[in-house]
């Protein structure tokens, strides 16, 4: 699992250098020649949908996201463990929901024929890597509670 979330990670570096070279690239083209570059923003809008989540998988995969621990600090060790372990299942649950419920709407911009006004990208491109990244965020939550659930390794 940590090789996959890793090369997603890696693409979504790729995607964020990406968003930033049109960036730069519109800046300049303003600032010679006072053209801006046509459907950049439709253009960073969707490589900004690409860097936020594939890099999510990762990020739960490794601990690595937002968490508020007050209560760590007034409860025993054993509840924190249990504590983790619930905030993993209600995580994956979530995020399982998410995955499965945004797959209508995604069918529903492809019936509507939805896309975007200045590139008419059609909005199913917006759509799949936030189903996809949900699901591999899902798995990786998986991961994490079955690393919760067998606990430490014990070093021989």
């Amino acid at each position: 699992m940590a090789w996959i979330t890793r090369a997603f990670t890696l693409l979504a570096c790729v995607f964020l250098v990406a968003m930033m070279g049109i960036m730069v690239l519109d800046v300049l083209l303003r600032l010679i020649w006072n053209a801006p570059l046509f459907g950049k923003v439709e253009i960073v809008k969707f490589l900004l949908v690409l860097t936020v989540y594939f890099a999510m998988a990762e990020t739960f995969l490794k601990d690595e996201q937002v968490t508020v621990d007050v209560i760590d600090q007034v409860v025993p060790v054993p509840v924190v463990g249990f504590l983790r372990l619930v905030a993993a299942i209600l995580s994956f649950a979530l995020l399982a929901l998410i995955t499965w419920r945004g797959v209508q709407p995604a069918l529903d911009t492809l019936d509507f024929g939805d896309a975007t006004m200045d590139l008419r990208i059609s909005l199913i491109w917006y759509w799949v890597p936030i189903i996809f990244g949900m699901g591999l965020a899902a798995l990786a939550m998986l991961a994490v509670i079955w690393r919760l659930v067998r606990g430490p390794r014990r070093q021989a």
